[in-house]
């Protein structure tokens, strides 16, 4: 059966900045409540109307924004999941196209995604200013914005070598 839509592709970050990532939240997973309470202060500062999307526990969607957090930086640890080789075709990401089709249906936009990426990635630099780089900013970039294309598509992107 033939798509209606075309894949969207977009360049696979490199090995060292999927481990500085990695690394990077091993030393700070303990934090994640407070870093998650604080980058959705920044999220609601920057987009206010968007907090009409979360309805019911507001305190359990934290909590579960920073599982998914965490089940999304493990995924970077499969090389299955994310193709290494401009020949490997669609990524194989179905936890990341299943999460950009769940916050499609709740009414999350596209932009959504980019200003929370901004929101955590502002708590992250302020809270661990000599700790969160460059590397680390774009890995963490390079997942919401697999997660905002599969919002936008219905599937999950092409994902290619090379920038």
């Amino acid at each position: 059966m033939k798509s209606r839509e075309p894949y969207v592709e977009f360049s696979l970050i490199g090995p060292n900045q999927l481990a500085a990532l990695r690394d990077f939240f091993s030393n700070v997973e303990g934090d994640l409540p407070e870093i998650v309470a604080r980058m959705y202060d920044r999220f609601f500062e920057a987009v206010p109307e968007a907090a009409s999307l979360f309805k019911g526990d507001f305190a359990a969607q934290q909590l579960q924004f920073a599982s998914m957090l965490r089940s999304t930086i493990a995924l970077t640890r499969s090389s299955q999941l994310w193709p290494v080789d401009p020949e490997a075709g669609r990524a194989s990401l179905p936890e990341i196209e299943y999460l950009g089709l769940r916050h499609a249906c709740a009414g999350v936009q596209p932009e959504h995604f980019a200003a929370m990426k901004w929101a955590l990635a502002r708590t992250l630099a302020e809270m661990y200013p000599t700790d969160f780089d460059r590397d680390i900013e774009d890995a963490l970039g390079f997942i919401f914005d697999v997660v905002s294309k599969a919002t936008k598509t219905g599937r999950a992107p092409v994902v290619r070598k090379g920038k």
